[in-house]
């Protein structure tokens, strides 16, 4: 059975440094392997390396790579070199050994001798590479009869390519690399249109796999979708893994993590996302036998479910919200709550939330030891009880976001706006004018 495998390794820098492609075909096994050599993110060198070493030993090298201000770089790249992390900023690619006239077998008709080629890309408005030039020197005769030459840049196209909406090639042409005089590291016969290594966003295209290299992540563009999730989780959205918010006529990615563009994006990074109830519960995983619960109870069911997962049971004759449970400790600020978390119950051992209303008796109450202040601090600011409630769980969920409900107990049933849950990356929405009021309160898991 014929197979083709690609193993990479990578630097601390989450860099890709070599990659070994392994081809097993009527039971021989050939592999093949390259390394890179980086300035920031700008691969700079790539080289052949012997894949039968025991450590990366260089064979060759295979292409030079210089950068220029790319498409996010401001004018004339006074204040900004390559603020788009080099997407449209590949200024060329040279490969072989310097070219120079030769003359040591007639004095009086020096030939061309070398393996020297540099092949410069033309880039669109995104700073997705359409063309390659390629810029060889060649021996011309003077025209004064003595058989005399002398050496002229010829330019000829070597590479184009055509992308879909979503960076798929749907025309990729090259001429082949030459048989004689072939730049070593390349094999001839080859199109450059393989053997040029930059294409959808001046981004490393692999030809064993057709996906693009970006850094962080890996990008499939015929299927339109990275192959691994949000590197920052639901704060960057809840399609984990849609490239540029589906749009990439307009938009493009840096490093995998960081789509910027000609548009607006359409949500700014705190913003939140919202869905019918039924649908973020079945998310969430929550269990059915809570599911009711949380709908008739709203955002203090869904927060009292996940606080009381970390242990425990609510205070003897409490009303059985979050706060209630023991071991709670709350804060004036965020920053406080999160960092004491963290300290006294380790990174991901605590359940963090925050509760909005008015302050009870109408102040602010005083701070005690550390910062804290009582978990009944806050109250409803009507009569009937209205509060809202944000409920994160670090490490549950990719992300970290905080999670709450828009609409309180029944709901529809009150003539309000049906119950939808609600995906708050980073930190709590404040809602000012309802609930004046606000504290953020953790429990340690098992306390």
């Amino acid at each position: 059975m014929d197979a083709i495998t690609l193993s990479f390794r990578y630097d601390g820098l989450s860099r890709r440094i070599s990659k070994k492609v392994t081809i097993i075909k009527n039971g021989v096994a050939t592999s093949t392997m390259e390394g890179y050599l980086y300035d920031s993110w700008n691969p700079v060198m790539i080289t052949k390396l012997d894949p039968a070493a025991s450590s990366e030993t260089v064979l060759t090298r295979k292409w030079s790579c210089l950068w220029r201000p790319d498409v996010g770089s401001s004018l004339y790249a006074r204040s900004s070199w390559q603020k788009a992390v080099g997407v449209g900023g590949l200024a060329w690619l040279q490969t072989g050994a310097a070219q120079t006239m030769a003359s040591d077998n007639n004095p009086a008709a020096p030939s061309l001798q070398g393996t020297c080629e540099v092949h410069i890309p033309m880039a669109d408005h995104m700073g997705n590479i359409r063309n390659y030039i390629h810029a060889r020197s060649t021996a011309v005769d003077d025209g004064s009869g003595s058989g005399s030459t002398y050496a002229m840049v010829n330019f000829t196209p070597s590479a184009n390519f055509e992308y879909d909406a979503f960076g798929r090639e749907v025309r990729a042409n090259g001429t082949t690399v030459a048989t004689n005089n072939t730049p070593p590291g390349l094999t001839a016969g080859t199109s450059y249109a393989d053997a040029l290594p930059f294409h959808f966003s001046s981004k490393f295209t692999d030809p064993e796999s057709g996906l693009n290299y970006y850094g962080y992540r890996y990008y499939d563009p015929k299927d339109g979708r990275w192959l691994s999730r949000d590197p920052i989780g639901e704060r960057g959205g809840l399609n984990l893994y849609g490239m540029c918010y589906n749009n990439a006529l307009s938009f493009y990615d840096f490093l995998g993590r960081d789509p910027q563009g000609q548009a607006s994006a359409p949500a700014a990074s705190n913003q939140p996302q919202e869905m019918p109830i039924d649908e973020f519960l079945e998310n969430l995983k929550i269990p059915p036998r809570f599911r009711q619960k949380i709908k008739d109870s709203g955002c203090s069911a869904l927060t009292g479910l996940f606080v009381a997962g970390m242990g425990g049971k609510p205070k003897e004759g409490s009303k059985g919200l979050p706060e209630d449970y023991p071991g709670v400790t709350c804060f004036t600020t965020m920053e406080v709550a999160e960092s004491q978390a963290k300290l006294v119950c380790g990174c991901d051992s605590y359940c963090l939330f925050a509760k909005q209303g008015k302050w009870k008796g109408g102040e602010k109450p005083s701070e005690g030891e550390g910062g804290s202040v009582p978990s009944d601090s806050v109250e409803g600011n009507k009569s009937e009880g209205h509060y809202d409630y944000q409920v994160q769980v670090p490490g549950a969920i990719p992300g970290n976001p905080f999670l709450g409900v828009n609409g309180g107990a029944n709901a529809p049933d009150a003539g309000r706006t049906p119950q939808v849950g609600r995906v708050q990356p980073e930190k709590p929405k404040r809602y000012e004018g309802d609930f004046p009021a606000i504290i953020y309160c953790y429990k340690c898991r098992g306390k």
